[in-house]
């Protein structure tokens, strides 16, 4: 039998404070999200691998999380047993995942479903609306499954998405046939269509602020939130860019159809980076869908302090200088 909890986050603890456990707290999304709790009231506790517990090179990361009050339970993330032990006691789980690791959350929400005491499960999205590119993407499928599970089983949820981040995706100018960043010798940017469809892009750092206030709202259970700070077409990055670094780039237009032969052809990452182009600039995946609230209007204050398109070029520009 199911026993979820209907109240509020508010008041379960001394000073509101919330216990929270991250999932993927060691990797690049997780660990930003650990650092966004620091001076904040809850108590927090992260997942992780034995091995990588064990790993000398990350002893000092771990030794730091730990003077900062951090618990470190070790546990395998296909082990529903150690989910449900991790489990025990928490308010809030955050799952920070990477995005070819969608389908690893399964055995977290029959954790979920079993303990069944979890106020709030934020799974492991921040990207797109999955239901406006269902088909022919991995990732996007496997994403509506996970869904579809947390529904299931009633599971108290928050989705958060962000368009595309900007270290990923500004730092190549949305062009993902490249795999590294674009530099001060770049020449020639990929352009997707006629380069006018808008996209949304958030930094990382502003991400894991925004998944931090969230937990503290009781607005935003079972509700879906964009964070939708900051917009703009591929066309607009590169004039940007060109601005800022006083260069100009060449702007090879590949419409859909090319797109699809290029997509078919290709594997692993690449062909993840063909397919994020199709979904932000053909199939309008990167926006906020009508039943999404709005980040940058729940939060002002994170919106107002967070880092704008241009700052970010400028930060790549000056960093290459």
């Amino acid at each position: 039998m199911q026993k979820f909890l209907s109240s509020s986050l508010f008041g379960s603890h001394p000073s509101n404070m919330s216990k929270v456990l991250i999932v993927g707290s060691t990797g690049w999304l997780g660990g930003k999200v650990m650092e966004a709790f620091q001076g904040t009231h809850h108590q927090l506790t992260a997942f992780v691998r034995p091995q990588s517990l064990e790993n000398p090179e990350k002893a000092d990361a771990f030794n730091k999380l730990k003077e900062r009050g951090v618990q470190l339970i070790p546990g395998e993330l296909n082990s529903k047993e150690d989910l449900v032990a991790a489990l025990q006691g928490m308010d809030v789980c955050i799952c920070c995942l990477g995005s070819f690791q969608t389908t690893e959350q399964f055995p977290l929400i029959e954790a979920l479903k079993e303990v069944g005491t979890i106020k709030r499960f934020i799974p492991c999205d921040f990207g797109m609306d999955y239901r406006r590119d269902p088909h022919d993407f991995a990732m996007t499928e496997d994403g509506l499954k996970v869904h579809q599970a947390v529904f299931d089983a009633n599971i108290p949820y928050t989705i958060i998405d962000n368009g595309a981040f900007m270290e990923i995706s500004l730092g190549k100018l949305c062009d993902w046939t490249q795999r590294n960043p674009i530099t001060l010798e770049t020449t020639t940017i990929t352009r997707w269509g006629e380069g006018n469809v808008t996209i949304l892009t958030n930094s990382v750092n502003d991400i894991a602020r925004y998944v931090v206030r969230t937990i503290d709202d009781p607005n935003t259970i079972n509700k879906r939130i964009m964070i939708d700070g900051h917009s703009a077409t591929q066309n607009q990055l590169i004039d940007l860019w060109e601005e800022v670094s006083g260069t100009k780039l060449q702007r090879k237009q590949v419409d859909l159809d090319e797109l699809q032969e290029m997509i078919k052809k290709a594997d692993g990452y690449p062909k993840f980076g063909l397919q994020l182009a199709r979904c932000g600039f053909f199939r309008n995946g990167f926006v906020r869908s009508e039943d999404y609230l709005s980040s940058s209007e729940l939060y002002p204050d994170i919106y107002n302090s967070s880092t704008t398109i241009k700052q970010f070029l400028e930060q790549r520009y000056n960093s290459l200088k």
